[in-house]
């Protein structure tokens, strides 16, 4: 995907304004910036207003998004393989330049040869480092897009050589641990299947290729203004879990 020129600023016009009634929310869109992943990061980021516009100020009084990102942890550079270190903010302008950050790394097409990718080991390095520490109180809330199965979780990311059902349940406790409400998007996989039964209580596993439609197609096809809305309206709620 070579023409990124449907991304356009003027999507992140107009943010919400702040308001100050309760609750505060620290949101993370970890994102998969392998070679095919640019039609659908282009519909999402035209998307992101939509989502910041129904986060309900009813039960929010503040909130902040951060833009990860990720790839292939076995083959792609360091700037593909895991970014988590982008702003928390609420300025559409900054969210808007971090989009076209992601998209430059997309354009590198990293992902290897085969068709794996590593969202679990993303996952795991974001729930446990991706978040500040300057807000003692507030909801975790993680956004997963993936048109790519998982490869198993390495051991250098959870520091120990385990069976591979084993570091799948470290993840689904770490996520349960730190209460994060995890929302993944992605193909149907058996890895990311156990974490989210593991961790019912805050993930989401929505499978974008149900039917067996090509998982590609499928996130390309999703409808991401309808998505995001719900997903806005879901993280402003306070009660845990889901």
């Amino acid at each position: 995907m070579d023409d990124f020129s449907d991304l356009d600023s003027k999507v992140f016009d107009g943010a919400q304004d702040e308001v100050t009634i309760k609750g505060v929310v620290d949101i993370i869109f970890l994102l998969d910036v392998t070679g095919s992943m640019g039609p659908a990061i282009i519909e999402l980021g035209k998307s992101m207003m939509k989502f910041i516009d129904s986060i309900d100020p009813k039960l929010v009084k503040d909130y902040r998004v951060k833009l990860a990102s990720f790839g292939d942890f076995d083959t792609d550079s360091e700037d593909i393989k895991l970014n988590i270190s982008r702003s928390n903010t609420k300025d559409t302008k900054e969210l808007y330049k971090d989009f076209l950050d992601v998209i430059e790394l997309i354009k590198k097409k990293g992902g290897g040869s085969d068709l794996a990718e590593s969202p679990l080991d993303a996952l795991y390095k974001t729930v446990q480092d991706g978040f500040s520490n300057d807000w003692s109180e507030r909801t975790k809330v993680i956004i997963l897009f993936t048109d790519a199965i998982s490869k198993d979780i390495q051991k250098d990311t959870i520091g120990m050589d385990l069976p591979n059902d084993e570091k799948n349940n470290m993840l689904a406790q770490l996520i349960n641990e730190n209460h994060v409400r995890t929302y993944i998007y992605a193909p149907n996989d058996k890895n990311i299947d156990q974490v989210s039964k593991v961790a019912s209580d805050f993930v989401v596993y929505k499978v974008i290729d149900k039917g067996g439609i090509n998982p590609i197609e499928a996130l390309q096809k999703l409808d991401f203004v309808k998505e995001m809305e719900t997903l806005g309206k879901e993280v402003s709620q306070p009660s845990l879990p889901f």
